[in-house]
């Protein structure tokens, strides 16, 4: 399982550098657009609609890092207050959960994909099948889903063997530094 996991934090890697890309590339269209909108000139629709689609799609993408990186928020106050053990089986536990309902967010952004395409529904501006938008959000929350089931096997097998914490080796070099 430290096989996949580690091949999950260098896909991450490949994603943080893509979403960056993608990212930098909004700012400069949405830059684009408030100056030519404050010279008054015309500023062109079809870039305000790839913003918006495009900015859901990197936030799921980021979501899906921030879960393989266990980055995300929590609260670990109940966490630090239980032995290690216990600690680490809590969070597993959450971790499938929260995969669980990913699972169920994903098979409902899979259903909207299939009405979106049946229905022939298209983008107002770029004519781009909505249906795209639906799966790449069902994806990211498998991502989700199969990232957070990777890191709570991880953390039970970490407790069954009563190990320290796997700390990332970036993690390590940050602490160094």
């Amino acid at each position: 399982m430290r096989k996949v996991e580690n091949f999950l934090r260098k896909m991450s890697n490949v994603e943080k550098y893509i979403l960056g890309l993608v990212f930098s590339g909004l700012v400069l269209i949405i830059t684009y657009q408030i100056i030519v909108r404050w010279m008054g000139l015309r500023s062109l629709r079809w870039v305000e609609e790839l913003c918006q689609h495009l900015w859901v799609c990197t936030t799921m993408i980021a979501v899906s890092i921030g879960t393989t990186d266990d980055s995300m928020m929590k609260v670990s106050a109940l966490e630090a207050a239980l032995p290690k053990k216990t600690g680490k089986i809590l969070v597993a536990v959450i971790n499938v959960l929260c995969g669980a309902l990913s699972v169920y967010f994903a098979m409902q952004a899979y259903k909207t994909g299939m009405v979106m395409y049946k229905i022939h529904s298209v983008t107002t501006t770029l004519r781009m099948p909505i249906g795209i938008f639906y799966y790449v959000i069902a994806i990211c929350f498998i991502g989700v889903a199969l990232r957070g089931l990777v890191r709570a096997i991880v953390l039970v097998q970490d407790a069954v063997e009563d190990k320290p914490d796997a700390v990332p080796e970036e993690m390590k070099k940050e602490e160094k530094e």
